[in-house]
This record gives structure tokens, sequence and C-alpha cells, in this order.
């Protein structure tokens, strides 16, 4: 079933015999973004993820898709001296809050805790809207 709007009286055409009006007027459906994820969900399993990377505990290269391409460079970087010099973690970070808020449409800023048994971290992320889905841009972990 479609949906045709009526016509102005200017763009009304009578039809008589073999006049046949072949063009009709165009309706452009209303551009619809696609529903982003819940941008506090993804950055407490993105920044979790970077964490463990951060500690040795994770592969760099699994953050890839879901990195700027900075800060993934950035992520690879540090992982690397972190795990010669500290070596492994012995437990793995949790995310024990998540506060998100958006100050501009495409952006959103997220604090998040991170527990790792013997500590308790902050961490602030600034994702970026990018083709329908949040890229981590920005990472602090206190």
């Amino acid at each position: 079933m479609a949906f045709r709007p009526a016509l102005d009286k200017a763009d009304r055409h009578i039809t008589t015999g073999s006049d046949v009006n072949t063009s009709r007027p165009t309706t452009t459906a209303p551009q619809t973004t696609p529903a982003m994820p819940d941008p506090a969900r993804f950055a407490a399993v993105v920044v979790t993820a970077a964490a463990e990377v951060l500690s040795g505990q994770r592969r760099a290269d699994n953050l890839a898709r879901w990195t700027t391409p900075e800060l993934f460079a950035a992520l690879a970087r540090r992982a690397g001296l972190a795990k010669r010099l500290l070596g492994q973690a012995p437990t793995r970070p949790r995310p024990r809050s998540v506060h998100a808020q958006e100050p501009k449409r495409g952006t959103c800023e997220v604090t998040i805790l991170l527990d790792d048994g013997n500590r308790v971290r902050a961490a602030a992320a600034r994702l970026e809207a990018f083709r329908g889905r949040w890229l981590l841009a920005a990472l602090e972990i206190a």
C-alpha cells in the first residue's frame, strides 16, 4: 500500500482521450536515522575491553573495529609497553557504574568505574557516531 499526498490545485491535470499524464508527483520518505545502540552499554563493554588490553589480558586487535584509528594506535602502543613493564594483571576489570550524556547530537561522554578486585579506577570516554554505530574516540583511565 502506498500513500500519495493530495495534489495542489496547480498540479492537478485533467486527462482526456490520448492526453495521458505519465509523470507522477514524486514524494520522498522522511529521512530517518537508524537507532543508535545504547551508548552506556557500548561504552561499558568497549572501555572494559580497553582496560583489559592495557592490563595485558586481551590483544589490542580486538579494539580495531570499535575505536578511531588514532586511539587504536595509542592503545596498541601503550598495551605493549604496559605488558613488558607490568606483566599480566591477575583479575579482569568489571564495570561498576556507567553514566552517559550526549552534549550534542552524534557525540556522547561517558564516565565508568572499573573494579579489578584490588582497585577501583575511574574512566572517561568520548564516543562519536559513525555510520549508525558508536566509536570510542577518546579514553582516560585514572
